[in-house]
């Protein structure tokens, strides 16, 4: 049993090493039928530009290609409706499709609609997309089973109100999908801007870029990629605690990669034994688990015994990193904070790496 749970293990992670990545990125500052009905944004278009930057660079590694980025009079209704149905149509479903939009949203008659260039106040449901209509959009053309949606859409008075029932229940359709929802605001508040930048969104962006806030990073494993289960996460946790009065809301489960920091520098991660039983004062243990690397591995040793090892799936397309499974039984002395790993690329250079160890702290009856 414990070999089929290990297996599995190593199943899900190359899943998600095999998927790729598409991205719609909506800016609107600027609104046809709503001036005088609502206040100015800044920062909408300017902040999608960036985030599509970021999410083309080497850290996110995005195909360029698979990132539409619609600003201003380039989101229009049609427009949007069409790059869903016949761009992020062409994605698979064990890919990741990320939309975010930054602009205005309304609440009316118990549903919330994200407003376009183009958006008529007197035709909403024809000319705005409710998000129980995006929700179908994504069912019905989307074949990504992956799916993120990043809304900063509370910039005003009538973007507030609605249940939590209501924020969430317009998502059925996508329940057969790994669906993860972050509002940059609760739907109480009215999302803020800064310095030319949305709040929220100026987080975001130095989070998925590496920034630490009080000695932690998004990367909450250290494994040295990000997915969307701790970019939400973090989010949520640390603008509650910043002070700032915004409280983002994050919501459902997604595993898919967002970025890939140092993909250089190798990772190593101990899957078996879990932890480590101090019952002599040097023990033996066969240990499992895997590394990933950007370059071709020749040899790998830990603590001086040599370490068997295989690829394990296809490199990851953006960065070109292998994952390898390995196994090694090695003599460790109690309590022991790290073993040493050393291994050799085909470039014939030699990489140490520490390997951090867990022992299982024992109770009051050595339980």
């Amino acid at each position: 049993m414990k070999h089929f749970y290990y297996f599995l293990c190593i199943f899900c992670c190359l899943s998600l090493w095999a998927q790729n990545r598409w991205s719609l990125v909506i800016g609107c500052s600027e609104y046809i039928y709503w001036q005088g009905y609502l206040p100015s944004i800044q920062s909408a278009a300017h902040d999608a530009q960036s985030v599509a930057s970021l999410l083309t660079s080497d850290i996110c590694a995005f195909p360029s290609n698979q990132v539409f980025v619609l600003t201003n009079a380039k989101a229009r209704h049609s427009v949007v409706r069409s790059i869903i149905a016949e761009s992020l149509s062409q994605s698979k479903p064990e890919d990741l499709v990320c939309i975010f939009f930054m602009g205005h949203g309304v609440m009316k008659d118990d549903r919330f609609y994200l407003l376009l260039y183009d958006s008529d106040r007197t035709f909403l449901p024809h000319t705005a997309i409710a998000l129980d209509q995006l929700a179908d959009l994504l069912a019905t053309y989307v074949p990504a089973n992956k799916i993120l949606l990043v809304l900063d859409a509370h910039r005003s008075e009538e973007a507030k109100g609605g249940s939590w029932q209501t924020h969430l229940a317009w998502s059925a359709p996508l329940q057969n999908k790994e669906l993860s929802i972050l509002y940059a605001a609760a739907p109480y508040e009215i999302s803020k801007e800064r310095a030319g930048s949305g709040l929220f969104m100026h987080v975001f962006k130095k989070a998925l870029a590496g920034a630490s806030y009080l000695n932690q990073t998004v990367d909450a494993n250290g494994d040295g990629m990000v997915n969307v289960d701790e970019l939400g996460e973090y989010l949520r946790q640390i603008m509650r605690f910043s002070g700032l009065n915004q409280h983002p809301v994050f919501w459902g489960h997604n595993a898919g990669i967002l970025a890939l920091w140092n993909p250089q520098k190798p990772w190593i991660q101990i899957c078996q034994p879990q932890y480590l039983h101090p019952t002599e004062p040097t023990i033996t243990c066969q240990l499992k688990g895997k590394i990933r690397h950007c370059r071709e591995i020749q040899e790998m040793s830990i603590e001086s015994q040599m370490v068997t090892f295989q690829p394990s799936g296809n490199p990851l397309p953006p960065w070109n990193a292998q994952v390898y499974e390995f196994t090694c039984s090695v003599s460790i002395p109690a309590l022991a904070s790290s073993l040493k790993a050393k291994i050799k690329d085909d470039l014939g250079k030699w990489v140490e790496i520490p390997i951090p160890l867990i022992w299982q702290e024992q109770g009051w009856y050595d339980e």
